[in-house]
């Protein structure tokens, strides 16, 4: 696995995971959480609380579960009011 992103911004539905279907990604989050460097570089991700297809209680809050408190520099926003379409309140 190669790391070496500077960071990652973006409005996103979920973290990405083999159980969700994307394959890799479960051995790729491990690599990250133990990368010294690479797992201190920012990643700000926005949410969006009322999205009819991406629900956040049932979908994209669980996803987060194992990078929260083991990632430093993960934050994340949630917004609500537009359902789906977050894109234009991306920062």
């Amino acid at each position: 696995l190669r790391l070496g992103l500077g960071g990652f911004v973006g409005s996103v539905g979920f973290w990405p995971s083999d159980e969700l279907g994307f394959g890799s990604s479960t051995k790729a989050t491990e690599e990250l959480l133990k990368h010294e460097v690479q797992s201190q570089r920012p990643v700000m991700l926005q949410f969006a609380e009322d999205d009819q297809w991406v629900p956040w209680t049932g979908l994209v809050k669980p996803s987060l579960a194992p990078v929260e408190g083991r990632l430093p520099g993960l934050s994340f926003t949630t917004v609500s009011g537009r359902g789906h379409v977050i894109d234009s309140w991306e920062s």
